[in-house]
């Protein structure tokens, strides 16, 4: 017996085959978008990164270094910034950079050096969070993890190949890992405050009365 191929003998068979229903095509359809989408949502953690820290313009956190290193920033984008550790204290108003040495009661400063190779917390949260490219990583514990790497291959800054991020689930940071010069440095970040206001007076330095000041920038 012969299958006939007119439209109107057989409406559903073309050919000997059957022709798909509306429904299979609409499950077909949200088979291809389920696909294609399934690959941005891994990016929508580092959007959600992105639009929530880059153009910051202030900054306050505490942090816990990998050394066992302790203390406070406070940093506020183009003023400058203040770190308090248990030894020193260090605060520059991108002029001049004081180091104050707690235990000799000795403060040296400096002059800023804004091309330095040194990377600090102030420039991971000011530079490298909106310079570089960004994509959210597959994490044990299903941790929120964002990571930053440099756009190419002359775009490295400080030696800075590698940032990791870990955001809890209101997008505030817990913790950052930065590979420089293939060695890895991790801080646990607490207490952040972004986006306040921070009196100039917080990036000048006053030496205390006794003690001693050793000035390199003359």
């Amino acid at each position: 017996m012969t299958i006939s191929c007119s439209r109107e003998i057989q409406p559903k068979v073309l050919c000997g085959i059957q022709r798909p229903s509306w429904l299979m095509i609409k499950l077909a359809y949200i088979a291809v978008a389920l696909c294609l989408t399934s690959p941005a949502r891994a990016q929508d953690l580092s959007d959600q990164f992105y639009k929530h820290y880059a153009g910051m313009r202030s900054i306050r956190c505490t942090f816990e270094g990998s050394y066992g290193i302790n203390g406070r920033l406070v940093a506020s984008k183009g003023l400058g910034y203040a770190l308090d550790l248990p030894t020193r204290t260090i605060v520059s108003n991108n002029k001049f950079v004081w180091n104050a040495e707690k235990n000799s009661k000795t403060v040296i400063v400096n002059a800023y050096s804004p091309n330095s190779n040194e990377m600090s917390l102030e420039k991971i949260f000011f530079i490298l969070f909106n310079v570089y490219s960004r994509q959210q990583v597959n994490s044990p514990n299903n941790a929120r993890v964002v990571k930053l790497y440099p756009p190419g291959p002359s775009a490295i800054i400080g030696g800075v190949s590698e940032v990791y991020v870990t955001l809890d689930a209101k997008l505030k940071i817990i913790k950052i890992t930065v590979s420089q010069d293939g060695s890895p440095t991790t801080w646990v970040i607490k207490n952040v405050v972004k986006n306040a206001r921070i009196p100039v007076s917080t990036f000048v330095y006053t030496v205390p009365k006794g003690w001693t000041l050793i000035d390199l920038t003359k």
